[in-house]
Parts: C-alpha cells; sequence; structure tokens
C-alpha cells in the first residue's frame, strides 16, 4: 500500500449513521427504514418518526460527483492488468442510502456497484427522461452480488503515520473541511481480455420487490444462475477498449533508445535557386535547415565554401533600402527588396561586418527561422492587432497620467522656488505637509524634531499656524491697529523661530541623590517588592536648542516634486516603470519627467505553437519519422529561437507602422517561443538592448542551457499525466520539467532549463531520466506474469489464485500459497473493501535510464 494514502471500508454521514439494522448477510432487506426524532424542551420531548428513501427511487447521479474513470472512456489500448474503477467526490457516496449498518465485522455492502461488460454480451439501452438507462446482460459477465463489500471503498490522502483511531477521526473532519483530500471509488475485480470492447457501468445493488430489497443480480435474487438474463439500471457508463498491454511496468518497460540512423532536428534545404536573391549553383547546393531543439553536437551544415556568392548579393539587396535614403532623401519612391531583419530595433539599416544583425540575414538557415517568424506574424496578424489596439487604450490613459503628474509636478517645483524666499517659520507653516515627509535628523521628521527641542510643541500645531500664517488673523489684526507699519516689522512679531528665547535650555533643578544601595529607577515591576528602595522620578532630559536652518536644510535636500512624481506614476501603473527610471537612479533629483511615452504592444503568447500548428517538422525537423516506443535526448537551440522572434518582431514593427499604431519602431512584441507556466518568463530580451556585437546563440537562451527529452510510445497515449525527471546519481531529488508539450497523442517533448546537455549527456556523468508513474492516480489489479513466491501482496497475480476465472472470487478465490503472516499491517484476505484496496493496490512504477544511452550519434 502507498505510504500517502489511507483505505477505509466505508463512511456514513447525516440520518444513515443512525440506522440500527444490521447487514447480517440476508438477502432480503426491508425497504423501510424508519427513524424516530425528537426535540426536547424543559424535559418534555416532541417525537416525530421518518423513513429513509429507498435506494430504488434514486435515478440519477450529478456528473459533477464524478472524479476520476478508470480507463478514461473511449481509451482504444487499456491494459488489461488493471480493474476498471470510478472515483466519487462525495465519500460517503457508495453508502449513502444502503438501508443497512455496518455488520461486527464491519462489512457494509454499498447500494451502488461497478460492472464491467463485454459490449458483445450485453444490449445498452439510454435512458430516456426520468428513467435511468439499462444494462441487459448475462449473470456470468457480473461480479459475486453478495461481495459487493469488498470492492468499494473510501480513500484518505491524510497523513497516515498516526494511529488508525486517529487517522479515521481525522479523515471525518476533512470530509468537511478539506475538499478532495477523501474520496470514495467502487472497483470491478474483473480480468480484462486484450483487444476486447467493454463497458463499465455503475448499477443499482438493490431492486424493488414489494416491500423489500432484494440483489440485483445473483444469489438472493429473481435472477440466479450464469446464462440467466439479468437487466440492470445504469447510473453512469462508458466504453473503453483493451489493448495488447498489460500495465504501466509492461508499456514503460517498451521505452528504449531511438535508432541511431533516426537525426532530429536538422533537414538539408536546396539552396540552387533561393528565390529572389540572384544567385543559382550546378551542382545543387544544400544547407541545414535546424530547428528549435536538435541532437546534441550537431553542427548544422551551412554554404561552406559557397558563403561568399550568396552573401554579397543578399547585403546588396538589403543595404539597397537605406542607401535611397542618403543618396535621395526627399525621394517618395521606396526600395521594395527582401526584409532585413532587426533593423528596426538597431536603428540601422546597413549590414554590419559582425554582430547578430549580420548573422541574421546572411545565414540562411537564420533567415529560414526569421522568415518562419514573420510568416507566423502574418497569418495571425488580426488577432496580434485586435490585442495591440487594446493595449493602446491602456497607453493612452498612461499617457494621460503621466501628463497630469507632470502637470502636478511643474506646479510643486515652482512652489519649491517661492519657498527659498521665505523666512524658516513661514516654510515650516506653508509646506508643513511635504515637511512631514521629510527627516531633519535620525528618524525625525519636523514636527517630531520641534516637539524634542527647546521651542513650544504648539508653534507647530495646524490651529497655530493658521493664526500666524500670512494674511491670517493676527495679522490682520496688527495692520488694523497699526496701519503705518511695514509688512516686515508686524511679520517680526510673529517669527518666533528666530527669537533668541528659544535658542538657550532652560533650568532644571537638580535630580535627588539616590540613596546608598539602592538603584534608580524609573519604575517597578509589577507584583515586585521593594520595601528599602523610594520611588524615584529620573531627571528630565534637557532639549537641544532648536535650529531653525535644519527645517530649511530638510526642505531644500528633500522635497523633490518631480522624484515624487516618478514615485507616483510608477507606483499608480507598473507597466510605466520600464520606461521611466526610478528616483534612485537619476543623478538629477529633480530630472525633467516625460509627458508622452510610445510603448510598444506586448503579446505573451508562446510562439512555438502556433509554429507547430504549420507543421511539427518546422518546430523540430525529423520528429514526424521518429519511432514508437523510442526516447532520445536533444538540446535546445537558442540561434534558432532568437531568429524566429526577431523575425516575427520584425513584421509585426511593418505591420503595426502600415496601421499608424502608436508605438515606436523596433518595439519588441514577442519575447516568448517556449511554452514556460509562467508568462512574465521571456527567451529574449528587448531587441533595442541587443548589443551590435553579440551572437545570436546568446540572445536566445533565456532560460540558459536547456536539455531536452523527446518520447514517443504507448505509455504517453495511456498515460498523458506520466512523470519525466531528470537528475544525477546520487542526489536527493530529481528535477522536473520547466515546460514541454504534445506534439500528438503519443508524441511528447520535456525541456530541462539550466541543464547542460554536453554535461549531461556525457557517459561518465551519473545523469538519468527517471519515468514515473503517477502517484496520484491510483490503480488496482493483479500482475500477469506466472505466478512466483507470495511472500506479500505485492506478488499476488492471477496465478495464485485457486479460481482463474474472470472476476476475484472473495470466497473462492483466497490464494493458499500466501506464506505471510497476517497482522502487522497485513491485510486480511476478504476482511472488508478497505483490505482487498490495500491486497489489489499497485505500487507506482519508476524506470532509470542513462542519458548517455539517449544521446544518439552526434554526441
Amino acid at each position: 500500500m502507498s505510504t500517502d494514502l489511507t483505505f477505509f471500508p466505508w463512511i456514513r454521514r447525516g440520518f444513515a449513521r443512525f440506522i440500527d439494522t444490521m447487514d447480517d448477510g440476508t438477502y432480503e432487506i426491508s425497504r423501510d427504514q424508519s427513524l424516530t426524532a425528537y426535540i426536547e424542551i424543559d424535559g418534555n420531548k416532541a417525537n416525530t418518526t421518518f423513513s429513509v428513501r429507498p435506494p430504488d427511487q434514486v435515478r440519477s447521479i450529478d456528473t459533477s460527483q464524478v472524479l476520476r474513470r478508470y480507463p478514461s472512456p473511449n481509451t482504444p489500448d487499456a491494459e488489461s492488468g488493471y480493474f476498471p474503477h470510478i472515483e466519487f467526490v462525495a465519500p460517503d457516496l457508495p453508502w449513502a442510502v444502503t438501508p443497512l449498518a455496518p455488520s461486527d465485522a464491519g462489512r457494509l455492502r454499498p447500494w451502488l456497484a461497478l460492472v464491467c461488460v463485454e459490449e458483445a454480451n450485453l444490449t445498452f439501452a439510454p435512458g430516456a427522461g426520468e428513467q435511468p438507462a439499462q444494462l441487459t446482460t448475462t449473470n456470468a459477465e457480473l461480479p459475486p452480488s453478495n461481495e459487493t463489500y469488498g470492492w468499494a471503498h473510501v480513500q484518505s490522502s491524510i497523513d497516515n503515520s498516526t494511529s488508525f483511531s486517529i487517522q479515521r477521526t481525522a479523515t471525518i473532519d476533512a470530509v468537511d473541511n478539506t475538499p478532495g483530500t477523501v474520496r470514495s471509488r467502487l472497483i470491478c475485480p474483473r480480468r480484462l481480455k486484450p483487444n476486447t470492447a467493454y463497458r463499465a457501468a455503475v448499477v443499482h445493488t438493490l431492486s424493488a420487490d414489494g416491500d423489500t430489497l432484494k440483489p440485483a443480480w445473483g444469489p438472493g435474487s429473481d435472477f440466479e444462475g450464469e446464462t440467466t438474463s439479468v437487466t440492470l439500471r445504469v447510473l453512469d457508463s462508458w466504453t473503453f477498449r483493451t489493448g495488447e498491454a498489460g500495465s504501466f511496468e509492461e508499456l514503460v518497460g517498451r521505452l528504449g533508445p531511438a535508432d541511431e540512423s533516426v537525426t532530429i532536428g536538422v533537414r538539408p534545404v536546396d539552396m540552387s535557386e533561393p528565390g529572389s536573391i540572384p544567385v543559382s549553383w550546378n551542382p545543387p547546393v544544400f544547407v541545414d535547415y535546424a530547428g528549435a531543439m536538435m541532437d546534441n553536437g550537431t553542427v548544422p551544415t551551412d554554404l561552406q565554401g559557397n558563403a561568399g556568392q550568396f552573401e554579397g548579393p543578399v547585403r546588396d539587396l538589403l543595404n539597397q533600402g537605406s542607401s535611397i535614403l542618403i543618396d535621395e532623401p526627399d525621394s517618395d519612391d521606396p526600395v521594395v527588396t527582401i526584409p532585413f531583419y532587426g533593423a528596426y530595433a538597431a536603428d540601422n539599416h546597413q549590414v554590419p561586418a559582425s554582430g547578430w544583425q549580420r548573422e541574421l540575414n546572411l545565414s540562411p538557415a537564420n533567415r529560414m527561422a526569421a522568415g518562419l517568424g514573420a510568416d507566423v506574424v502574418r497569418t495571425h496578424q488580426e488577432r496580434f492587432m485586435a490585442e495591440a489596439w487594446t493595449q493602446a487604450g491602456a497607453i493612452r490613459e498612461a499617457n494621460r497620467e503621466l501628463s497630469l503628474s507632470r502637470l502636478r509636478a511643474e506646479v510643486s517645483r515652482t512652489t519649491k522656488q517661492r519657498g527659498r524666499l521665505m523666512t524658516s517659520y513661514d516654510l515650516g507653516t506653508v509646506f508643513r505637509s511635504q515637511l512631514a515627509y521629510t527627516r531633519v535628523g535620525p528618524g525625525q521628521s519636523p514636527t517630531q524634531y520641534v516637539q524634542s527641542s527647546t521651542a513650544p510643541t504648539a508653534m507647530m500645531s495646524p490651529a497655530f499656524m493658521r493664526t500666524v500664517r500670512p494674511g491670517g488673523v493676527m495679522e490682520t489684526t496688527a495692520r488694523k491697529r497699526f496701519p503705518n507699519a511695514g509688512f516686515s516689522a508686524l511679520r517680526e512679531g510673529f517669527q518666533l523661530f528666530e527669537t533668541e528665547q528659544w535658542l538657550e535650555p532652560p533650568d532644571f533643578p537638580p535630580a535627588p541623590a539616590a540613596p546608598i544601595g539602592t538603584v534608580r529607577s524609573a519604575g517597578r515591576l509589577a507584583g515586585a517588592n521593594y520595601p528599602d528602595a523610594p520611588d524615584i522620578t529620573p531627571a528630565p532630559t534637557a532639549p537641544e536648542p532648536f535650529s531653525p536652518e535644519l527645517v530649511r536644510t530638510a526642505f531644500e535636500s528633500q522635497v523633490w516634486p518631480m522624484r515624487t512624481a516618478r514615485v507616483r506614476i510608477t507606483t499608480r501603473i507598473p507597466a510605466l516603470a520600464t520606461f521611466i527610471p526610478p528616483a534612485l537612479a537619476v543623478p538629477n533629483q529633480d530630472a525633467e519627467l516625460p509627458t508622452r511615452i510610445r510603448l510598444g504592444p506586448r503579446i505573451d503568447e508562446a510562439l512555438m505553437w502556433l509554429l507547430s500548428e504549420r507543421s511539427y517538422d518546422l518546430l523540430i525537423p525529423g520528429v514526424t519519422e521518429f519511432p514508437t516506443n523510442a526516447v532520445r535526448a536533444l538540446r535546445a537551440n537558442p540561434t534558432f529561437v532568437a531568429s524566429f522572434l526577431a523575425g516575427a518582431n520584425h513584421e509585426m514593427t511593418r505591420e503595426l507602422l502600415w496601421r499608424e499604431f502608436p508605438a515606436t519602431p523596433g518595439s519588441t512584441t514577442f519575447r516568448r517561443f517556449w511554452d514556460r507556466p509562467d508568462t512574465s518568463s521571456h527567451d529574449i530580451t528587448d531587441l533595442s538592448t541587443w548589443a551590435s556585437a553579440e551572437q545570436l546563440e546568446d540572445l536566445g537562451a533565456g532560460g540558459g542551457e536547456a536539455l531536452v527529452i523527446l518520447i514517443r510510445g504507448d505509455v504517453v497515449r495511456q498515460y498523458p499525466s506520466v512523470r519525466f525527471m531528470v537528475g544525477k546519481t546520487g542526489e536527493a531529488e530529481f528535477k522536473l520539467p520547466v515546460f514541454g508539450g504534445n506534439l500528438g497523442e503519443d508524441l511528447r517533448f520535456l525541456a530541462f532549463d539550466e541543464v547542460d546537455p554536453t554535461v549531461a549527456l556525457d557517459p561518465g556523468s551519473g545523469w538519468q531520466l527517471m519515468i514515473e508513474e503517477p502517484p496520484t492516480e491510483p490503480r488496482f489489479g493483479l500482475d500477469l506474469q506466472d505466478p512466483d513466491d507470495l511472500l506479500a501482496w505485492s506478488d499476488l497475480t492471477w496465478g495464485h489464485l485457486d479460481d482463474q476465472g474472470d472476476f476475484i472470487m472473495i470466497g473462492e478465490s483466497f490464494p493458499s500459497s500466501f506464506n505471510a503472516p497476517e497482522g502487522d499491517g497485513v491485510a486480511p484476505w476478504g476482511g472488508n473493501g478497505a483490505n482487498m484496496a490495500q491486497i489489489t493496490f499497485q505500487n507506482p512504477v519508476r524506470r532509470l535510464m542513462n542519458l548517455s544511452q539517449l544521446a544518439g550519434t552526434s554526441n
């Protein structure tokens, strides 16, 4: 049994917990299960009797209750070694309306069961109106009806390191408080045949016969005998077909290294007639088209000795576009030539002597990749432009906010100039709110500074400032009384910060001396006893003389309107932070804030899927010929990624210009090629930041080195959630893929960032590929191989059972060769549904493969 799962035979909730008719295995059960409820007030009881609804009245199950069906519906080649099963959200669903209480042995028959019948041996009638679907077959196609208790159970994924009683209590609590950790399951214990079509169905186990309920089939029913026809009411059903494989272990065992003759990642292209480029070769010249991933160590074939014959005409064609701008700047006659990829972003329309722009435009393989990027944009241009215009509205709003911020900053900057002409006190009065965000000392605002200084605290209060402000009450009154006095003379009496009386510390009486043997203390601990130590008030600390110039210094050095505007606008609109440098990065704190910005649209779509829509071979050349049940270790090709995205952005810039989109020419719209889960990740930086001397190989490796695993096999189709990891021998944890995708139902690639392929594929490196069966999708069944010593239930095969029929017969098929002692966690055969789940549970399988054996011929 898995260490992460615990099985319970049943769970009951609601009124069903109070049913007291014990399940003693009898065939006939009363339909009328009555319960008595009462309410008691002041010792007086009021009783009422009600009946529990019998199971035969249930006509349907909400499909949202179904968590998982195994095999998945319409599976064409399911494994024949596992039992079909179905999982429900409600952990008590299989026993919710069972009109019985558990037996002394802890067994409780469910009112539902899962059956699995060969399509050739049944008749299925879909439901009509309120009537459920019906399935008609014979008893030989059905499991024993008196053993349904053994094939229904509850699964809990809570901590199972505690005792069973604690687990059960925690499980019941988790039913309501932690959805998803507890679920119920029905199993059909049938041995499936290879290459056979089946229908699995959830059916009623009980049928009504007057006032009693009887088994719906088998012993005790009205339909006994293997050949007797039985019609069952169906609440859920699906179909599937088995294949040759028996289990995950068998499927994963089929995987092996791809044949060394298979080359992945490059495809020769005939360059004899390269379109509009005036060059031709006879005999034909071939170069390799290199895709987004390739065999490690592969060096694509280029023009080699013929490079000069190609590069010269291409360079001349590309330079024509800029020659007319230089020689005839007033000419309206445009030059239409082949695309000069990256010209807008680099703001350079002349082929340089070296660097990425030359590498991108003069290499046939790189021009192919860039051309594919441009073609993808042309194909989807309407959708991309719709997204761009949606973002344009946000750009207009951002520019509006930016203009308002600049206006506010200009007004504040003018006001600051006026503040420099004020006295220190007027400065503190008028700019009190701004000064609250400055510091005149370590951690001190001007208000706190006044409070700790010789100046009266009230002088910084709003009421006092209103009274003595210029043009305030006191000044108006003084002007009336002294009409001939000048303004400065009137203000002189109010400039209290400038008066001498506050510049000297006041006299304080000396503190009393502490008695000998006592400790001066500012207070006492609660509950402590101090018999000899009198209360002593600490000596007051003399305040520092007030210096009005500190307020002016804080104003001059810390009030910066443009810096405040910059912080405010980038906080409100975070996207602008990319285009407006933060305050700390600007040497001049009062540097101008732009009133308008031109932003290119950003589309975070991963373009690899749009390329794969054209052809899987364009993404990974040779992948369509990749053999079945094969594995190959590849490396990502950053040169292709950089070239492809450069071509896509070049074409998008052309489209933006054509449609007069308000964007900066050369802006980078697409930065993602690989489909990483984090949409903020990118494979290239903005093209405008590419240094002219850099190489494409360095510019396209957004995630660093990347190892890629390519798998085609039955295990991928049968197990969509199979896990692939890589790691080094002896490491505690293996790495999960960072991104990947499916290229068909049986073909998958997985990429591992920051894993150097050259190192990982070295024969002595110890790197391995781990293939792991999904641990969150438990399976049940028996192995199909020949029986061996049965020392544990995990060794159990069909060959160990005494009865070799189509079903496990709990009462007749006990494996007599089982030698392990019961107890100590060993489940007893047939005890209950939890025991049978533990016995037939199939532990997840892992397989390790050395990466060096998967590298192909190029390593």
